[in-house]
Protein backbone atom coordinates (compact mmCIF):
# COMPACT_ATOMS: atom_id res chain seq x y z
CA UNK A 1 0.00 0.00 0.00
CA UNK A 2 1.05 3.56 -0.44
CA UNK A 3 -0.01 6.99 0.34
CA UNK A 4 -0.06 9.61 -2.04
CA UNK A 5 -0.55 13.49 -0.67
CA UNK A 6 -1.69 15.42 -3.62
CA UNK A 7 -2.58 19.38 -4.13
CA UNK A 8 -2.71 22.09 -6.46
CA UNK A 9 -2.40 25.80 -6.44
CA UNK A 10 -4.82 27.83 -8.92
CA UNK A 11 -4.15 31.14 -10.19
CA UNK A 12 -4.81 32.84 -13.62
CA UNK A 13 -6.21 29.85 -15.38
CA UNK A 14 -3.07 27.91 -14.27
CA UNK A 15 -2.74 25.11 -12.28
CA UNK A 16 0.26 23.86 -9.94
CA UNK A 17 0.22 20.64 -9.21
CA UNK A 18 2.18 18.17 -6.55
CA UNK A 19 2.87 14.62 -5.20
CA UNK A 20 4.23 13.28 -2.51
CA UNK A 21 3.98 8.92 -2.86
CA UNK A 22 5.26 7.01 0.06
CA UNK A 23 5.59 3.45 0.77
CA UNK A 24 4.26 1.37 4.48
CA UNK A 25 6.94 2.23 6.21
CA UNK A 26 6.57 5.82 5.66
CA UNK A 27 9.80 6.26 3.38
CA UNK A 28 9.80 8.52 0.64
CA UNK A 29 8.96 6.71 -2.93
CA UNK A 30 8.23 10.09 -5.53
CA UNK A 31 7.62 13.24 -5.41
CA UNK A 32 7.04 15.25 -8.28
CA UNK A 33 5.18 18.76 -9.26
CA UNK A 34 4.13 20.20 -13.09
CA UNK A 35 1.66 22.77 -13.90
CA UNK A 36 -1.74 22.85 -16.21
CA UNK A 37 -4.74 24.84 -17.20
CA UNK A 38 -7.40 24.94 -14.83
CA UNK A 39 -10.98 26.76 -14.95
CA UNK A 40 -11.03 27.48 -11.44
CA UNK A 41 -9.26 26.07 -8.13
CA UNK A 42 -11.82 23.13 -7.85
CA UNK A 43 -10.94 22.25 -11.44
CA UNK A 44 -7.59 22.08 -10.43
CA UNK A 45 -8.05 19.54 -7.33
CA UNK A 46 -10.14 17.67 -9.43
CA UNK A 47 -7.20 17.48 -12.23
CA UNK A 48 -4.48 16.54 -9.49
CA UNK A 49 -6.93 14.00 -8.18
CA UNK A 50 -7.44 12.03 -11.82
CA UNK A 51 -4.03 12.62 -12.93
CA UNK A 52 -2.87 10.45 -9.36
CA UNK A 53 -5.47 7.86 -10.19
CA UNK A 54 -3.84 7.81 -13.57
CA UNK A 55 0.05 7.63 -11.65
CA UNK A 56 -0.81 4.98 -9.51
CA UNK A 57 -2.18 2.80 -12.07
CA UNK A 58 0.63 3.23 -14.27
CA UNK A 59 2.89 2.25 -11.58
CA UNK A 60 1.03 -0.56 -10.63
CA UNK A 61 -0.06 0.60 -7.16
CA UNK A 62 -3.30 -0.70 -7.06
CA UNK A 63 -4.00 -0.30 -3.30
CA UNK A 64 -3.54 3.59 -2.14
CA UNK A 65 -4.67 6.21 0.31
CA UNK A 66 -5.03 9.04 -1.60
CA UNK A 67 -5.16 12.88 0.24
CA UNK A 68 -6.24 15.87 -0.24
CA UNK A 69 -7.03 19.28 1.22
CA UNK A 70 -10.22 19.63 -1.01
CA UNK A 71 -12.83 18.22 0.80
CA UNK A 72 -15.31 19.20 -2.15
CA UNK A 73 -12.89 17.04 -4.33
CA UNK A 74 -12.93 14.17 -1.96
CA UNK A 75 -16.56 13.95 -1.33
CA UNK A 76 -16.79 14.44 -5.23
CA UNK A 77 -14.64 11.63 -5.95
CA UNK A 78 -15.90 9.20 -2.85
CA UNK A 79 -20.02 9.38 -3.54
CA UNK A 80 -22.35 7.96 -5.61
CA UNK A 81 -24.18 10.95 -6.40
CA UNK A 82 -24.08 12.41 -9.89
CA UNK A 83 -21.66 15.24 -9.98
CA UNK A 84 -22.11 18.90 -12.09
CA UNK A 85 -21.74 17.82 -15.80
CA UNK A 86 -18.60 20.04 -16.01
CA UNK A 87 -16.82 17.41 -13.87
CA UNK A 88 -18.63 14.71 -14.80
CA UNK A 89 -15.84 12.84 -17.06
CA UNK A 90 -13.34 13.01 -14.99
CA UNK A 91 -15.09 12.13 -11.37
CA UNK A 92 -16.40 9.31 -13.29
CA UNK A 93 -12.72 8.41 -13.96
CA UNK A 94 -12.00 8.67 -10.33
CA UNK A 95 -14.40 6.38 -9.25
CA UNK A 96 -13.87 3.97 -12.10
CA UNK A 97 -9.70 4.03 -10.67
CA UNK A 98 -10.98 3.70 -7.21
CA UNK A 99 -13.48 1.06 -7.56
CA UNK A 100 -10.65 -1.12 -9.88
CA UNK A 101 -7.97 -0.49 -7.75
CA UNK A 102 -8.95 -0.36 -4.14
CA UNK A 103 -8.00 3.55 -4.00
CA UNK A 104 -9.41 5.04 -0.56
CA UNK A 105 -9.39 8.79 -0.60
CA UNK A 106 -9.11 11.37 2.75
Amino acid sequence: MVKINRDAAFKSSKAALSIVVRDSSGSLCYVHCDISCAASALYAEIIAIHSTCLFASNHGWLNAIVESDSQMTISLSSSGAHPPWRFATLIDGIRLWAKNMQITFS
